[in-house]
């Protein structure tokens, strides 16, 4: 082991004063002088306990000449370490630096003798909207790919922890896993785990089915306890719930399932679930033992993998509004916290620290951090670990009760059989190929997407959605659908878009029912709008009864609409709760319930609407449009748009009338005449 002293003075004289003597130059040049021309870079070593040695500090406004200065990321490929950097003509400070991803970054090797950067070379790291280029180090291999947007795929490039360049393939998916030997990448793709070959040979396959499993994604990789291939799967059972699974694919078995309320993650050997509540837990697991670490309500720590031991780190702020990484190290085996650090390098400016590179350097027991501050910059420590104090832990909810639990292989009871296929995406069946250039001229016209046939199967939260493939059913609800988005301002649904969302989706699909009698929703809905893909979604049932029920285009869309005015700043749209109640009738509330009013137990479920009370006395278009706000909004403007006449009823008239005043405040309303939602203004 490197001596505490000498490995600070080391990573002092190393990690970054010899990294930007190398700045920008290519492998065939190498020197091992110190740079003169470098400023904003704070060398001075600073031992703060046993533990931790602060190493360096880099501020947003370091140069190396008259560029920028910037690490981009550290990786440990093999036994070395890969850093990565990048020279620019402007500063870019804080979370900016994630927006605005340098074109061009530089490589190279670590290299600890010579006190330099060895083997350095130019990488293209330029975002566009059809090319995302990315780095991923996977064992003794560092990948190196650019995804291209117009459907021709992924190039991977292979180098070796030298930066030599040892390989190269096509793949036509993304979001995989390499292999523990990196000769094959793994991904899902419609409904089934694939894999190419990493030699260039062009070969690929596909795994068998999981009996009682479809995958619908890969969500990491480890190596299992007999050196086999271990694949971290999320998909759907055959009660159409969703599981967390680890599945060996040389024998091509499921080794454990997890239900999946959570998300499930693996580094080498390790598979944990993490459970997101008002406080976080961790299954944990190597498939021969396993520990359930839980921490207090109120604290949200990470758990990452950090040489043979486990890591979590949490953000805590000091009275003095400073902000600082917690880091608790772990060991499983001893089901005990082996010791906990404290780094501190904001100041009262800083509004977040995020923990960047953290990793064991290869041959050590030294583990280099980098902690980026919003308005410092990056600060680097090196922690050794084997002075580490198991009394040093912090007596608050940071630190976890640690418990053992015995993992289960054993395929769970399924409540319900269903088979998971049926409810996979899939594509458009070539019966209805004449139906999908219709959709696709819809789309155009209307600047939506628009799903059919098998296109729309799914399990979306707790409704599962069958396909609909009757030619003429869906021809006749592509019609209709054209005839009802006609009768919007042009533009107007282009505009339904904010945040994360991007526009409108509509899936024609056929029936849409609850695979939960626990959850608060419809055993069978019409329709149902939520948001995903970055896109919000309206999926709307048509059938051989009742075809497209146009009332439901506009009930859905009434749904995105809310949505956007939600997400509107007060005043622009904004619907504030405390107004839209005051136009119901005193000592009214919604039930927040769909189950009470789908079983009848709903009290009064007439009152206040058309079927029990005078017209001056009506505020509600039936007993459902009580369940919720939300839902009495979409029930009026479903109604007005299929030319209902509320003119009787000057309740429901106030309710449309204050509806259609946030529309045009959050709209650009310009070119707008006769429109259906204004016609009482």
């Amino acid at each position: 082991m490197i001596g505490k002293k000498t490995a600070a003075l080391l990573l002092c004289a190393v990690t970054l004063l010899s990294l930007l003597s190398g700045c920008g130059r290519q492998a065939d040049v190498k020197e091992n002088t110190e740079p003169e021309n470098c400023s904003g870079i704070d060398l001075t070593e600073s031992i703060l306990d046993d533990a931790v040695t602060l190493v360096s500090r880099i501020s947003y406004d370091a140069k190396c000449g008259e560029q920028y200065f910037r690490i981009c990321g550290m990786m440990t490929v093999g036994d070395h370490v890969i850093v990565e950097y990048a020279l620019s003509d402007e500063q870019i400070a804080g979370l900016e630096r994630y927006d605005d991803p340098p074109e061009q970054t530089y490589l190279g090797v670590l290299n600890m003798e010579d006190r330099d950067l060895d083997n350095i070379i130019p990488v293209d790291m330029e975002y566009t909207e059809t090319v995302n280029p990315s780095l991923t180090a996977n064992g003794s291999i560092l990948w190196y790919s650019r995804s291209e947007n117009d459907g021709s795929g992924v190039t991977f490039t292979a180098y070796d922890e030298n930066l030599a360049e040892c390989g190269s393939f096509s793949c036509t998916e993304t979001g995989g896993y390499f292999s523990s030997d990196n000769d094959r990448y793994y991904y899902v793709s419609d409904g089934q785990v694939a894999w190419t070959s990493t030699d260039g040979s062009g070969e690929n396959g596909t795994l068998e089915s999981f009996a009682d499993f479809v995958p619908e994604s890969l969500t990491g990789h480890m190596t299992l306890g007999d050196g086999h291939d271990g694949l971290c799967l999320s998909g759907r059972g055959p009660d159409l719930n969703t599981y967390n699974v680890v599945a060996d694919v040389q024998e091509n078995r499921i080794v454990y399932w997890q239900d999946g309320t959570s998300y499930g993650y693996a580094s080498e050997d390790y598979f944990w679930i993490g459970d997101y509540g008002d406080s976080y837990s961790f299954r944990v697991t190597d498939f021969e033992n396993g520990w359930f670490i839980s921490y207090s309500e109120g604290y949200y720590p990470g758990l990452m993998r950090c040489g043979e031991l486990l890591l979590s780190a949490c953000d805590v702020s000091g009275e003095d509004g400073t902000s600082a990484e917690q880091l608790l190290f772990i060991d499983p085996d001893a089901q005990s916290a082996m010791g906990s650090v404290t780094l501190e390098p904001g100041s009262e400016s800083d509004s977040y620290v995020y923990l960047g590179f953290m990793n064991v350097l290869p041959g050590t027991d030294l583990c280099l951090a980098d902690i980026e501050t919003a308005g410092t910059g990056e600060t680097w420590y090196l922690i050794d670990l084997s002075e580490l104090d198991p009394d040093d832990v912090p007596d608050d909810g940071l630190s976890p009760v640690i418990d053992s639990w015995i993992p289960e292989a054993d395929e769970p009871e399924f409540s319900s059989e269903y088979d998971p296929a049926d409810y996979t995406a899939g594509l458009c069946l070539d019966s209805l190929n004449d139906c999908r250039e219709y959709a696709d001229e819809l789309e155009e016209k209307y600047g939506v997407g628009i799903y059919i046939s098998d296109e729309c199967r799914m399990v979306w939260g707790n409704y599962a959605v069958v396909a609909m493939n009757d030619h003429d059913l869906v021809m006749d609800s592509l019609t209709g659908l054209d005839e009802e988005l006609a009768k919007y301002p042009e533009g107007f649904l282009d505009q339904i878009s904010w945040g994360p969302v991007s526009g409108i989706d509509f899936y024609l699909a056929g029936t849409i029912f609850s695979i939960s009698a626990e959850e608060d929703s419809l055993s069978t809905a019409g329709g149902f709008q939520d948001q995903g893909f970055g896109r919000d979604m309206i999926v709307i049932s048509i059938d051989e009864f009742t075809g497209l029920q146009r009332s439901t285009v506009h009930h859905e869309l009434s749904h995105a609409i809310d949505s956007m005015l939600d997400a509107c700043t007060q005043g622009h749209g904004y619907i504030d709760a405390d107004e839209w109640n005051s136009l119901n009738p005193e000592g009214f509330a919604y039930t927040e319930s769909y189950k009470s009013w789908e079983d009848g137990t709903m009290e009064n479920m007439d009152a206040w609407t058309q079927w029990n009370a005078p017209d001056d006395s009506v505020y509600f278009i039936d007993s459902y449009s009580k369940t919720r706000a939300t839902e009495d909004r979409a029930r009026i403007f479903e109604y007005v748009m299929v030319d209902s006449d509320y003119s009787a009823y000057p309740g429901i008239i106030a309710k449309l009338n204050y509806y259609a005043s946030k529309i045009r405040e959050a709209f650009d309303t310009e070119g707008w005449t006769d429109v259906p939602w204004e016609k009482y203004f």
